[in-house]
């Protein structure tokens, strides 16, 4: 089968050791809401955002490219589970290029004008020069990772006719860091072409398969040989030696997930009946990395 061509980023240096001083992240909400603040060139910001009834946050405005939304995350209540108030966002940029930027949040779904115009969230950022300061993916400590060399085989979730459901494909890790900071996967674009990008949602679950972090992002498929998940927050705690299982939701089938015969040992890859083409009977794990901190 004919694949689309992703473009791998700058491999990173995973022996390398990590940085003494941890990324810095700029922390915003509905209290900073009409402010400006001050970011520099390779700065995390975070924005979280809630409401409580039928309305959400959307898809944020930017008004300049010196800031780029990395990706979105759900922030979960104690329980693992999404605040019983309606979701709340953790909007995850990276600070790119110097500059002036507004940040604009709109809402949707409000049950009026007057809430839709109050509740939107607007914050001007001015940014300036990195002075050394790297970007939050060059602190990351790599934990577990899949080594094997990838020899083309992939699996693609089959998306059910009335998309009645969103099919996952899974992978067990078992961490040895208490706190996991990022999950890297490997894949491929499976309908070359078209289109020119896709959304992926990736998901932690426990042992109880209780889903424990969530996050979601766009990615181009000239270039999705490597994606990376930041998880906001500095990371979620995890218990080391205990069994982790990363989830990827289908939203569009247009990327598969690379996976080998063999490879990691201490979880092993899954996927629902129907995947595209199936997993072998024996062990098989998909290609993947995680990052952590102590």
């Amino acid at each position: 089968m004919m694949l689309g061509v992703c473009i791998s980023a700058q491999a990173r240096n995973e022996e390398a050791s990590p940085p003494a001083s941890p990324a810095r992240v700029l922390s915003l909400d509905f209290g900073n809401n009409g402010q400006s603040v001050a970011a520099r060139v390779g700065e995390q910001i975070e924005v979280t955002l809630g409401l409580v009834g039928p309305a959400i946050y959307g898809d944020p405005q930017i008004s300049s490219p010196a800031i780029r939304l990395e990706e979105t995350a759900m922030a979960l209540r104690p329980g693992m589970l999404p605040s019983p108030g309606g979701p709340t966002f953790i909007y995850m940029f990276e600070a790119v290029t110097e500059g002036e930027v507004q940040i604009k949040v709109p809402v949707v779904g409000a049950p009026d004008s007057e809430t839709a115009r109050t509740r939107a969230f607007l914050v001007t950022i001015r940014v300036g020069p990195g002075a050394g300061t790297p970007s939050p993916s060059a602190h990351l400590r790599t934990d577990q990772a899949n080594t094997e060399p990838w020899q083309g085989r992939w699996a693609r979730a089959a998306i059910s006719p009335s998309k009645s459901f969103l099919p996952v494909l899974r992978q067990g890790f078992v961490p040895s860091l208490p706190r996991l900071t990022g999950v890297e996967v490997e894949l491929v674009a499976v309908h070359p072409g078209s289109p020119v990008t896709g959304d992926i949602e990736m998901r932690i679950s426990d042992a109880k398969n209780e889903i424990v972090a969530d996050v979601w992002k766009t990615v181009p498929t000239g270039d999705c040989s490597h994606v990376l998940f930041l998880l906001p927050g500095g990371g979620l705690q995890v218990s080391p030696g205990r069994a982790y299982t990363i989830q990827l939701v289908a939203v569009d089938g247009v990327f598969g997930w690379k996976y080998v015969d063999g490879g990691y040992r201490e979880g092993a890859a899954s996927a629902p009946n129907g995947s595209n083409p199936p997993l072998p009977d024996s062990h098989s794990s998909f290609l993947f990395k995680t990052f952590g901190s102590d």
